[in-house]
């Protein structure tokens, strides 16, 4: 059976007359409360079950008889396994017997006719509210719908089995897709859905949500058809945290985790500061737009901030001299130290001391421009021209910078509170408000920073279809992710 632990605080142990059975003494007087939310007795999962099953890889599972633990992804999982036949049998209700039959039928012959075994981790039976599907890779292969115009059945097949048939993608040599209002194919058309199938499997390793988003993350980095998974995983791994992240939403992901938020200083021994930091995705957002904007037009060569502010202050880390002047309009001001994160200089007059931020700089030095900084923008605009001189290739050459596509995977969707963490983006990732759409919108952030979500970004949102909380999944996210 499956318990789950009920958030309520511990409640008074109660004497039972059973307590002399159990192994032990327990003296302790608060228990947490326990519920069961399924009895598998009749219907249990079964080792052979959860193999290959991503989501409960590190299951860990005692001796049969005993108690373990589970994480809440894989108490999902398993309560999803444990719920799937009421699932199966309320779809299944929804058909015709005679198409229901029909189906099952086929399934046994293609099984039987290509040898599956129930375990092959390239093969997904899958249940809609609307359908029934047998999915290999990315691949619908064999379908039966309740409510579809075009047929009760959908099959692809490696020849065009109906007038009305196309291949995936509009070309060949994608198989086509045929709709049947029943489908009891002739030995010809039997052999045509057979050798479609077996390609299918022959360039498939696995199926399911993993394979699926690593699939397609890389076949929008790379602007091409991939078809095996191997090449797909190596530009996958190649360009995670570059162009591609990963994330997972949980109950308490924030707008501050996601855009931008203000963080605590911990390298500040003197006080408690706080500083402006960004969230993962406006900082791929950012990435993107930028590479979107210099694409459109020649840039002059620059070498990497890291590269050029290090080589800049070098002299005064390494000690040969102890301070470096910077020269203003009139006067001069001095850096005096560097830390991880910021810059100390003084004036020329004397005064207290006083700092300007590494990342605000960087920002700059990428914009090459000053942006938007109130009060110390007189001393950031002369040290960025510093970096600029150091950076730029005096020689005036130009580059030209290739557009690339950006992807950022939210796993676990539906499980933040979407409102709270997408904030403005809710209308900011619809196409046409995009940088390069019809009518793009540009937010201001509380911060004060203008943002905008750039057209070269896609966004991969997964979850898990059976939870009951995609209910609370905004109804017009879905309709953009």
């Amino acid at each position: 059976m499956l318990l789950q632990r009920l958030p309520q605080n511990p409640i008074k142990k109660t004497t039972s007359p059973d307590d002399h059975l159990w192994k032990g003494e327990d003296k302790s007087s608060l228990k947490a409360d326990i519920k069961i939310t399924n009895n598998l007795v009749n219907n249990p999962i079964l080792s052979e079950d959860i193999k290959g099953v991503d989501e409960l890889n590190d299951l860990k599972v005692g001796n049969q008889g005993t108690n373990f633990s589970a994480t809440q992804d894989e108490y999902d999982t398993l309560l999803e396994m444990a719920t799937a036949e009421s699932k199966f049998q309320t779809t299944k209700n929804k058909f015709d017997p005679k198409i229901f039959n029909q189906y099952i039928k086929l399934l046994r012959k293609l099984n039987n006719d290509l040898d599956i075994k129930p375990s092959d981790p390239r093969i997904v039976y899958s249940v809609r509210g609307y359908r029934l599907n047998l999915i290999i890779g990315q691949r619908y292969c064999l379908n039966i719908f309740t409510s579809d115009a075009r047929g009760n059945f959908g099959i692809i097949s490696e020849e065009k089995l109906k007038d009305s048939s196309e291949p995936f993608d509009g070309k060949p040599p994608q198989p086509y897709y045929n709709y049947y209002d029943l489908f009891d194919p002739n030995d010809k058309e039997w052999s045509s859905v057979l050798s479609a199938i077996k390609k299918e499997l022959s360039r498939t390793k696995k199926s399911g949500k993993t394979y699926n988003t690593i699939l397609r993350a890389a076949q929008i980095i790379e602007n091409r058809v991939i078809d095996s998974y191997d090449e797909a995983l190596e530009v996958f791994k190649a360009n995670l945290h570059d162009k591609i992240e990963f994330i997972t939403f949980h109950q308490n992901y924030s707008y501050e985790d996601f855009i931008q938020g203000l963080r605590p200083d911990t390298e500040n021994d003197n006080q408690l500061t706080f500083e402006r930091k960004d969230g993962v995705f406006k900082e791929i957002a950012d990435k993107a737009l930028k590479n979107l904007t210099e694409s459109e037009k020649p840039q002059l060569s620059k070498r990497p901030f890291e590269e050029v502010f290090n080589e800049f202050i070098n002299p005064l880390v390494e000690g040969e001299i102890e301070e470096i002047e910077v020269k203003m309009k009139k006067v001069s001001y001095f850096i005096t130290a560097i830390s991880n994160k910021s810059i100390d200089f003084r004036k020329a007059s004397g005064g207290t001391a006083h700092t300007l931020s590494i990342g605000t700089l960087k920002k700059m030095y990428l914009a090459e421009s000053v942006l938007e900084i109130q009060g110390l923008a007189s001393y950031y605009t002369p040290l960025l021209a510093e970096l600029l001189k150091l950076g730029k290739d005096s020689s005036g050459k130009k580059e030209q910078i290739k557009r690339q596509d950006y992807v950022i995977i939210i796993d676990e969707i539906n499980r933040a509170n979407i409102s709270r963490v997408f904030g403005e983006l809710i209308t900011l990732i619809e196409p046409d408000k995009r940088s390069h759409g019809t009518i793009p919108l540009e937010a201001r952030l509380p911060s004060g920073d203008p943002f905008i979500v750039p057209s070269n970004l896609f966004i991969i949102g997964t979850m898990n279809t059976a939870d009951k909380s995609i209910a609370l999944l905004d109804i017009a996210l879905k309709k953009k992710i």
